[in-house]
């Protein structure tokens, strides 16, 4: 594979100008921000931040998060190459006390922008080797009314909903750019457009309550095909008949004294369903697909006088439902550093493995086809994120992908890559 000229210039000025931002800045000491966090640190609150400050009196939180990559497929899979993507956030939050007199409601509105080529067209595997990854074209995200109930020891959520933005989450593998940190594998990629995850969303409901002893319970049902098949730009904001819908539940302990201080401290299990009977990829007749999974990450190490840094692990472990999924199982597990380096406090370096095992029901239809067969894909992920500037990250990455595609004749693949990441 060999990308037009304009993208391998594009790739060879992020790679010249993030080597420009980093040498003069090598000393400097930052924290860190993750994307929720733009419309506090973010280029434009910095460069207007009177108009900023009118906004958020008024109840107006707006936010603007550019996110690029460059990938690299240095061996293996199905072609070497360059690949450029991206994505670009537009957020709008509501205060709807401050805005209509409206006690303990707030709204979002939320747009997502990816443009680029799927990095998993050259590299073969199933799961994503990026997180950006996406049908290019612009496209509304979420759109909803949150309530919070019983003096806030419960909220109703209600419209444009992503499952992805609440549930499976873990915090400390939230760096990683790889797709199976956000959703686990076996979950991701189930049904007959996935959930109501990233890129695509349907309307839907979320019940949340939790108690002073930071035990929580939530649950959702949603679209069962969410977005429209077929058009990658459509938002489908109503039920069909005959496409079912999706349910989620999970419940779990997440210490809030700990996450205060930046520690991290978390374990969930969760449940999900489409309620629409699928046929059964191998043996005649119709199943459901469903699926479960348990999830913790924990603080092992924090540094003295700084409880945000030091060294932190998670894991997850899903399964689903053989007869009609991709994937019958999959576990992501990994570590986190926050402030690895003297004088880096805000930079974090990460590892993530993440293991897919294929249902024998989906293998069976790959070597009815002609397709000799793995029985598991694995990736395998190096990445470290520093923080130039409150607004401005930059993330190099090294990836081993094995056995892509579940297909034993693709070469285990290497990637390279760099991602940079500005809120505005």
């Amino acid at each position: 594979m060999s990308s037009p000229s304009p993208r391998r210039r594009a790739l060879a000025a992020l790679f010249v100008a993030a080597a420009a931002i980093l040498a003069p800045t090598l000393g400097a000491q930052a924290h860190i921000h993750e994307p929720d966090e733009a419309r506090e640190h973010g280029l434009f609150l910095e460069l207007a931040k009177p108009l900023h400050d009118d906004l958020t009196a008024a109840g107006v939180n707006v936010g603007l998060i550019y996110t690029g990559e460059a990938l690299t497929v240095l061996t293996g899979g199905r072609e070497r190459g360059d690949v450029w993507l991206d994505n670009v956030d537009l957020l709008a939050g509501l205060d709807l006390k401050r805005l209509r007199d409206w006690e303990g409601a707030s709204a979002q509105i939320y747009g997502i922008g990816n443009h680029g080529r799927a990095p998993s067209a050259a590299v073969g595997d199933l799961r994503g080797s990026s997180n950006l990854e996406a049908p290019s074209g612009w496209r509304l995200y979420e759109v909803w009314v949150e309530q919070q109930l019983a003096r806030g020891a419960a909220s109703l959520k209600l419209g444009l909903y992503g499952v992805d933005t609440e549930f499976q989450i873990i915090e400390t593998a939230a760096m990683s750019p790889h797709s199976s940190a956000g959703v686990s594998a076996a979950f991701g990629i189930a049904g007959r457009n996935g959930p109501s995850i990233f890129p695509f969303t349907g309307p839907g409901v979320r019940l949340w309550a939790g108690s002073e002893k930071d035990w929580y319970g939530q649950a959702a049902v949603t679209d069962g095909v969410p977005g429209e098949l077929g058009d990658p730009h459509g938002v489908k904001v109503h039920l069909r008949t005959g496409e079912g819908l999706f349910a989620i539940a999970e419940a779990g302990y997440r210490s809030t004294e700990d996450h205060d201080r930046g520690a991290f401290t978390k374990a969930a299990v969760g449940m999900w369903e489409f309620t629409e009977p699928a046929p059964r990829l191998v043996d005649p007749g119709e199943t459901r697909r469903r699926g479960g999974y348990l999830l913790a990450e924990r603080q092992l190490s924090q540094e003295s006088g700084a409880p945000e840094q030091g060294l932190a692990a998670f894991e997850r472990a899903s399964a689903a439902t053989a007869a009609v999924n991709v994937f019958s199982s999959s576990l992501e597990t990994g570590v986190l550093y926050r402030g690895p380096l003297p004088g880096r406090d805000g930079d974090r370096v990460g590892v993530l493995v993440a293991h897919a095992r294929g249902s024998s029901a989906f293998r069976a239809t790959l070597a009815a086809t002609g397709v000799p067969t793995t029985a598991a894909e694995t990736v395998v992920e190096l990445s470290y994120r520093a923080q130039m500037l409150p607004w401005l990250t930059v993330q190099p990455l090294v990836q081993r992908v094995l056995d892509p595609g579940l297909d034993s004749r693709l070469g285990d693949a290497w990637i390279a890559g760099l991602r940079v990441s500005t809120n505005f």
